[in-house]
């Protein structure tokens, strides 16, 4: 909760009054997929990114009136130095099948939709959580 919710709240909190003062800014929030499926093995993880996505939706509303959008992104199954060797177990193929893709996101797929949020190109996403699952839930 600390990490997950707390830390999160904390920023939002401190960096909220500086881009009002300037007329705007983002904030993108890391969530993950299990707060979207509500995790039975992992209680404690989904109940503080499911925190978290309520503090993106909440801090979108006040933002909104100030230029500031605010979003979350909710990776799945992402291939990472800490992923690799589960997802290559017999284990982690049965987690791979359960995306539509049927294979895990790269850490491009996470860092592209950050930089989109960021980025000038939008200026109309604001209050989302947005799922980079490759279109599952795991659910």
């Amino acid at each position: 909760m600390g990490v997950n919710l707390k830390g999160p709240f904390i920023c939002c909190q401190e960096v909220f009054p500086l881009m009002k003062n300037q007329g705007g800014g983002r904030i993108i929030n890391i969530s993950s997929a299990a707060s979207l499926y509500h995790g039975p093995k992992t209680v404690h993880y989904a109940v503080s990114k499911a925190g978290l996505n309520s503090l993106t939706k909440v801090i979108a509303r006040y933002g909104g009136e100030h230029n500031i959008l605010v979003n979350a992104i909710a990776p799945g199954i992402i291939l990472t130095e800490q992923s690799v060797e589960e997802l290559a177990s017999s284990s982690g193929k049965g987690i791979i099948d359960m995306t539509l893709v049927k294979r895990p996101g790269e850490l491009q797929d996470v860092s592209n939709t950050c930089v989109l949020l960021a980025s000038d190109e939008q200026n109309y996403i604001t209050g989302q959580v947005i799922s980079v699952s490759g279109g599952s839930y795991l659910g």
